[in-house]
């Protein structure tokens, strides 16, 4: 049921005719399409005819269809301030629309019962599509309902209302954390920023301790409650609390009940190994990682990867390092920016064990304490450089490069000679400087481009033979040029002085090149097998 825009031409019926259920009459067919043309157009009292509702279809059927008009409107039916919101959900007094997402939407509504103010949210229909996932719902909602914690909002209430399920929480007046931030003049003060982190932190491992990750964190699920002036933490007029604990996983759920794949969460505050979409390898260090963004940007002001579409943002998630958060704001403490960055490690191993960990450390930054964490060498930033999967296609482009460069050398080189552009022996025939310069054309310089495009493959076999050949070939290249060795082609240089110390050592280096990208890529196989990065794909994308 989902006819035309009234703005638009309707399909001519005849050419794609709809064919009706099996077991239900055209008749009834007609009766569906025309009652929810008439919800599009926001009428649906009675048909045009004027025969109730009641006669024409089942009372269950039009309460059903009025359930998924009102929680689920069509985009673009009328503006979203006119929508006619449902007066109740259950025993709840709707008053307006808080939020929405992906997953469902927020109401705040009035409690009569308790006479309160609560914020209701409400799956979407299509999110609790089955048996299993409502269960699932159940689940984690009676799970969220047990934290008791000050820094996460509590849920009061889990029922339901004919087809809707609903969650009844903590209704809170102040703005969310991203909000707030949107607000601020200037920088987070550094100490206000780490206890605000610290809070979470504590919350986080308080969640984790009872089987409960939260998934999807960041400073929009994150609400700021408001507290008498000068009574609030961290010298915020407010106090921080989670929200949306365990419901990532249900959007999880779902994908898998349908037998789809997909990356769940926000790209933005999403850990390497949640955005590789391997839900099964997503554990608490998925949670401390986004702590350390949302840490990130309170100091910075945005967080350390921004791109103008998901999958830009995704593919620096898995690969690239975060920017020194020093170098935006030099004002930030070496240590709060050691504890930030520490979070914030590919490895879920590297990162903190515990946010009960992360949250002592911040404890310790804000007494003045020396910090466990310790900052990252210039020599394992470099390791850490070569194991990163992208190196694969680098290292394999630079060998097909490095051995096109000396097979079109040698193939000109041979050309000139043979053709008398440049002095040869009088015993050597043109066809003998074919017979010497060719093998490297032919043989040598394709083989190992072909080496080169199996490095891109991810073949660890060809990583190991471009390093091989080409230390050899640097060393013999050297000897060549220092003239340790009998040269077999002195016969090519004899003319210019000097020139075939500089030709050997320019292949040398080329040489050299192919040597250190080969081992660089081996280092990235290397990393892969062991499970030391998130599993890629060989040629370095997800």
């Amino acid at each position: 049921m989902n006819p035309q825009p009234a703005d638009e031409t309707p399909l001519d019926e005849t050419a794609f005719p709809l064919p009706a259920a099996e077991g239900l009459p055209e008749q009834r067919v007609e009766e569906l399409a025309a009652y929810d043309e008439q919800l599009r157009r926001g009428e649906g009292q009675t048909w045009a005819a004027g025969e109730p509702l009641t006669t024409s279809l089942p009372p269950d059927l039009v309460e059903c269809l009025h359930w998924i008009e009102e929680v689920w409107p069509r985009a673009g039916k009328q503006p979203a301030a006119e929508r006619e919101l449902p007066s109740h959900i259950g025993r709840f007094e709707i008053a307006r629309v808080l939020g929405q997402g992906g997953f469902g939407i927020v109401y705040l509504a009035r409690d009569p019962l308790l006479n309160r103010q609560v914020a209701l949210k409400v799956p979407r229909l299509h999110a609790l599509a089955s048996d299993s996932l409502r269960e699932r719902f159940r689940r984690e909602a009676r799970a969220t309902a047990a934290l008791d914690h000050p820094h996460i909002v509590p849920i009061h209430e889990m029922g339901e209302a004919g087809p809707l399920h609903y969650l009844a929480f903590a209704y809170c007046e102040g703005p969310n954390l991203a909000q707030w931030l949107k607000l601020q003049a200037g920088p987070v003060p550094p100490h206000m920023a780490a206890g605000v982190v610290r809070a979470l932190a504590e919350a986080v491992h308080y969640s984790h301790d009872r089987g409960v990750l939260h998934r999807d964190l960041k400073p929009s699920n994150v609400l700021l409650f408001p507290v008498a002036a000068g009574a609030g933490e961290m010298a915020l007029p407010y106090v921080p609390r989670i929200v949306d604990f365990g419901l990532a996983r249900l959007a999880e759920e779902e994908l898998e009940a349908t037998g789809t794949t997909g990356v769940i969460g926000t790209p933005l505050y999403m850990a390497p190994e949640q955005a590789l979409g391997l839900p099964e390898e997503v554990g608490p260090a998925a949670d401390i990682y986004a702590l350390g963004i949302i840490l990130y940007e309170l100091l910075c002001g945005r967080p350390p990867f921004v791109g103008t579409r998901p999958l830009e943002v995704l593919d620096q998630v898995r690969s690239a390092e975060p920017p020194p958060l020093r170098k935006q704001r030099p004002e930030v403490p070496r240590d709060l920016e050691t504890i930030c960055l520490k979070c914030l490690q590919k490895r879920p191993a590297e990162r903190y064990a515990t946010a009960q960990a992360l949250a002592d450390d911040l404890a310790r930054f804000l007494q003045g304490a020396e910090v466990l964490a310790r900052p990252v060498t210039m020599w394992l930033r470099l390791v850490r450089w070569c194991q990163q999967p992208q190196r694969l296609r680098e290292a394999g482009w630079t060998v097909v490069a490095v051995n096109i460069v000396m097979g079109g050398w040698t193939l000109i080189a041979a050309i000139a000679v043979a053709a008398g552009w440049v002095p040869r022996p009088d015993h050597l025939t043109a066809a003998e400087v074919w017979r010497q310069l060719l093998p490297v054309v032919v043989l040598t310089s394709p083989v190992l481009a072909a080496v080169g495009v199996a490095i891109m493959n991810g073949k660890k076999w060809a990583a190991q033979i471009g390093a091989g050949t080409g230390a050899g070939m640097t060393v013999v290249a050297l000897l060549l040029g220092l003239r340790w060795i009998e040269n077999p082609y002195s016969w090519l240089y004899n003319d210019i002085p000097g020139y075939a110390l500089q030709v050997y050592l320019m292949l040398a280096m080329l040489c050299l090149v192919q040597t250190l990208a080969s081992a660089i890529a081996w280092m990235a196989l290397r990393a892969k097998e062991q499970g030391m990065l998130p599993r890629m794909g060989t040629d370095g994308h997800g």
